[in-house]
Formats: C-alpha cells, sequence, structure tokens
C-alpha cells in the first residue's frame, strides 16, 4: 500500500493491510506526513502523538479514540471527520479547517487552535481548558458542557453558539461576538467579556460573577436569575434587557460591598426590565 501526499505524490510505501497499519508504519519508521491525503481513512484508536501533519487532508477520516497530542496540524482539512473522544492536549490546530467535525468528549486542553474554524461542530462535554481559541468561529457550534476554563476566545465569532451549561470560569471573552448565543445556566464567574457582543443573547440563570461586562452590549439579552454580584457593568448597553429575578448589587460611595458589587458607571439600561437594584446604581 501506498501513502500519497494532497499533490497526489508517493511519500510511504509498505506490504500491510490497512491504511492504520500503513499509516503506524509510516510514524514508526519516521516518514514526514506533512500534507499528507487520509480523507476518509478509518484512523480509529491510532497513536499519532507529536505526528507533524500540518497541511493534511483529514476530511471525513475516523479518528475516534486516537491519540494525537502534541501534534502538529496546522492549516489542516479535518472537515466532517470523527474526532469524538480524540486525544488532542496541546496539539497545534492553528488556521486548522474542523468545520461539521464531531469532538464530543475530546481533550483539547492546552491547544493553540487560534483562527481555527469550527462552524457547526460538535463539541459538547469536550475539554478546551487553558486552550487558545483566539480569532476561531465557533458559530453554531455545539459546546454545550463544554469545559472552557481560563481558555483564550479573543475575537472569536461565536454567533449563534449553544454553550448551556458551559465552564467558561475566567475565560477570556473580550470583543467575541456572542450575539443569539446561548449561555444558559454557563458558568462564566470572573470571565473578561469586556466589549463583547452578547445581542440577544440567552444567559438565563448563567453566573457572571466577578466578571468583566466594560463597555459590552448586552442589548435585549435575557439575563433572568442571573448571578451579578461583583459584576463590572461600567458603560455596558443594557437597554432592552429581560432581567426579571435578577439583583444588581451596585456599589455606593463609603459603602463596603467590595464581594457583592455591580459596578454600572454609566451603563445604558433603558427599557430593561425586571431590575430590582440595591445600593447607588449611578444614577440608573
Amino acid at each position: 500500500m501506498e501513502l500519497k501526499n494532497i499533490y497526489d505524490e508517493i511519500i510511504f510505501s509498505a506490504k500491510v493491510d490497512t491504511v492504520r497499519e500503513l499509516v503506524m508504519a509510516a510514524v514508526a519508521k519516521g516518514a514526514d506526513l506533512r500534507c499528507i491525503n487520509l480523507r476518509g481513512a478509518d484512523l480509529r484508536d491510532v497513536d499519532l502523538r507529536c505526528a507533524r501533519l500540518s497541511g493534511s487532508n483529514l476530511s471525513g477520516a475516523c479518528l475516534r479514540g486516537a491519540n494525537l497530542s502534541d501534534a502538529e496540524l496546522q492549516h489542516a482539512n479535518m472537515s466532517g471527520a470523527d474526532l469524538c473522544q480524540v486525544r488532542l492536549r496541546c496539539a497545534n490546530l492553528g488556521n486548522a479547517n474542523l468545520r461539521d467535525a464531531d469532538l464530543c468528549c475530546a481533550d483539547l486542553s492546552g491547544g493553540n487552535l487560534s483562527r481555527v474554524v469550527l462552524l457547526g461542530a460538535k463539541l459538547h462535554h469536550a475539554n478546551l481548558s487553558h486552550a487558545n481559541l483566539r480569532g476561531a468561529n465557533l458559530c453554531d457550534a455545539d459546546l454545550c458542557r463544554t469545559n472552557l476554563n481560563e481558555s483564550n476566545l479573543t475575537a472569536s465569532e461565536m454567533l449563534g453558539a449553544k454553550l448551556s451549561g458551559a465552564e467558561l470560569h475566567k475565560a477570556n471573552l473580550s470583543r467575541a461576538n456572542l450575539v443569539h448565543a446561548d449561555l444558559s445556566e454557563a458558568n462564566l464567574s470572573g470571565a473578561n467579556m469586556s466589549r463583547a457582543s452578547l445581542v440577544h443573547a440567552n444567559l438565563v440563570r448563567a453566573n457572571l460573577s466577578g466578571a468583566n461586562l466594560l463597555y459590552s452590549d448586552m442589548s435585549k439579552a435575557n439575563l433572568r436569575e442571573v448571578d451579578l454580584h461583583d459584576v463590572d457593568l461600567g458603560k455596558a448597553n443594557l437597554s432592552g434587557t429581560d432581567m426579571g429575578h435578577t439583583a444588581l448589587r451596585s456599589r455606593m460611595e463609603g459603602d463596603a460591598l467590595p464581594n457583592e458589587a455591580a459596578v454600572m458607571d454609566r451603563a445604558e439600561l433603558r427599557r430593561s426590565k425586571g431590575i430590582h437594584a440595591h445600593g447607588n446604581t449611578n444614577g440608573y
């Protein structure tokens, strides 16, 4: 059997019965697998730790249960691939295409996913803690119950993303586009959401305690039963939001509320519903 790259050039050959065995043989021999064409290949449970696969075509491939920790997958095409329960710890997936890929229960913790395309991908129950997702496209992705603690999602596109019950403790979501995103019951405690767009977002029963929402746009968002203790809402746009059963604890000059205060300096609250403010809300 022969392994070819995306330019139809033979890069490795061996007398084996399956593509999986061929790939394992190539790895054992130290073959350069960059730009390899493995479209639609069955590679489940394969061990590709530290493999050099940048620019490769793995679209539609089955890698379920495979170990790709520390692998180089920059600019790889993995669209539509089955990556369920795959180990991709500390892997480099910068600029990779994972559109519509199945990454449920996958471990991508500590990985580089900057500018990666995850449009419509399934990532529910995956581990993306400490991952770099700066500038990533996660529009319409399923991230329910996903671990994104301390991840970097700066300037990411998350339009319509499903993040219900997701863990985003101390995540960096500054300048992220979360328009129409579902963040119900998500843990966003200590998250940096400055200048993020949360227009029409669903944040019912979300935990935003200690979050930074400075200059964020939360207009027409659903903030019912949200925990806003110690939140910085300075200059945030909250016009038209539904805040039923949400208690806003704001700082009063000279009052001691260091751990339970919502800072609302010049926050826009026009037409917001159900606000129960405690203390001085700086004129609002």
